[in-house]
């Protein structure tokens, strides 16, 4: 099992972009709910400190279970086909 850290995230995993704003996906232990988050959420560098911005999703394990096939199906072509986003 994971360590929990101050702020309750259980893991943690970076989008590095060129830019000097990032995109970080957080697995959370709610500690309103006492369940698993998924974050992911836009942080920007304006003095070298990262800070969170607004621009961001927390969903459940159980509406992400969801949003998946409807995220595979508006991704996929235009034909209708969905595409499957669980393989790299």
């Amino acid at each position: 099992m994971s360590s929990i850290t101050s702020d309750n995230t259980l893991d943690e995993q970076t989008l590095e972009s060129e830019t000097e704003s990032k995109v970080i996906v957080k697995k959370i232990l709610s500690p309103i709910t006492g369940k698993i988050v998924l974050d992911i959420r836009k942080y920007y560098k304006p003095n070298g400190k990262l800070i969170a911005t607004h621009k961001g999703i927390q969903l459940n394990l159980d509406q992400w279970v969801l949003a998946i096939p409807i995220i595979e199906r508006m991704l996929g072509d235009d034909n209708g086909k969905s595409i499957d986003i669980s393989k790299p």
